[in-house]
């Protein structure tokens, strides 16, 4: 099976050294899996690849993408990457037993497999295979992963034998002195208290809306970083770009079009989104409420608008969705509330079902958000 070598090799990445994130980190050792669940661009590849930079182990590295589901390939790419890492190892892995078996033939003390990008094989082989050669591998070797949603291995009983260490948005998520540091030690521009407040609250501490900031403010007039700050949010082109191709474009077309045309609801159901977008209504176990429970963990109404308004303009795209869901606004249904979590102010906002009303619709399946609380970003 070819091997692409660029999914193999630590990243290079420069990055700001934050004492906060690597302690957390550094208690990985007393654990058999480390997970980073984060939207897009809140850091976890470059973190990843700091800490395999530093970690003072054998690493390899892997960057799962949506083509490696099979667990062929994938197993392909992790005998590429641990033979990388650890030298000559018994080949031919064809099966996670092989693969067990050659890892414990190694003998050193402690090795480290990295993962970044996770989510890319979600419910696939190749995350079942994964989740059983966590479980083979020889104690030696520490798995640590970076996804934006949350694996489907049973992180419970790895939780209750405290064989799992997990690290959240929350934990990535910039603080007020982190961005003074960032901007005045590794961008080299140091900005004012009150600009620095600004810049904290709009964006929440989001990595990439800290590096799109100052990406269009670089060598700019302090005037025109003002105006620019003050138009930190959904409406910014740097944001629409990032946000419609590091999240959106790589949702399946099916959902893409259903969040567009769902984008103006405050609240989802399977009949609502159904209505909305003029399809049968004959259960609320049908279309909507199939694509409802993946759109629960994708991207907000705001994020939706910025890729109405990218490919139809701001003008035209929202009144074709608003004239087709004003009607079933109107009508009772058993409502999901969609509460936007992340970056409210920069239209990176995953939504997730919050809470739900008492009396779900007549014919209606209950719906249950998902145990796990995944997450796309």
């Amino acid at each position: 099976m070819p091997v692409v070598s660029a999914k193999v090799h630590i990243p290079h990445l420069q990055s700001l050294a934050r004492e906060r994130i690597d302690a957390l980190l550094a208690n990985i050792w007393k654990h058999r899996l480390g997970l980073v669940i984060a939207p897009a661009g809140s850091g976890k590849s470059t973190l990843l690849a700091r800490f395999a930079a530093s970690a003072g182990v054998p690493v390899a590295w892997y960057r799962a993408e949506t083509w490696d589901s099979k667990a062929t390939v994938l197993l392909s790419h992790l005998e590429t990457a641990f033979r990388a890492a650890l030298g000559e190892l018994p080949g031919g892995w064809r099966s996670v037993e092989d693969a067990a078996r050659s890892l414990e033939a190694w003998p050193g003390q402690r090795a480290l497999l990295v993962i970044d990008d996770l989510h890319a094989l979600e419910d696939s082989p190749a995350e079942l295979l994964l989740e059983r050669l966590i479980d083979y591998a020889p104690p030696t070797v520490t798995f640590l992963v970076g996804s934006r949603a949350v694996p489907g291995f049973n992180l419970s009983r790895l939780r209750v034998s405290g064989a799992l260490l997990e690290i959240g948005s929350e934990d990535l998520r910039f603080r007020s002195w982190e961005v003074e540091r960032l901007f005045r030690d590794f961008y080299q521009e140091p900005l004012p208290p009150e600009e620095l407040a600004e810049l904290a609250r709009r964006t929440e501490g989001w990595a990439a809306g800290l590096q799109l900031f100052h990406l269009a403010t670089r060598g700019k007039p302090a005037q025109e970083r003002r105006r620019i700050l003050s138009a930190v949010g959904s409406r910014s082109r740097l944001t629409r770009e990032y946000l419609t191709r590091n999240v959106l474009e790589q949702l399946p077309v099916e959902l893409r079009r259903f969040l567009v045309s769902t984008c103006v609801l405050g609240r989802l159901s399977g009949a609502l989104c159904d209505r909305s977008r003029s399809l049968p209504t004959r259960r609320t176990t049908g279309a909507g409420t199939a694509i409802t429970r993946s759109c629960a963990h994708t991207s907000s109404r705001c994020s939706s608008r910025n890729l109405a308004n990218s490919r139809h303009g701001p003008r035209t795209a929202e009144p074709a969705c608003c004239s087709r869901s004003m009607a079933p606004l109107r009508k009772p249904s058993r409502l999901f509330r969609a509460e936007r979590t992340g970056k409210r102010s920069i239209g990176c906002c995953a939504t997730r079902v919050v809470s739900c009303s008492r009396d779900p619709a007549p014919g209606s399946t209950p719906y249950r958000p998902p145990s796990s609380g995944r997450t796309l970003g």
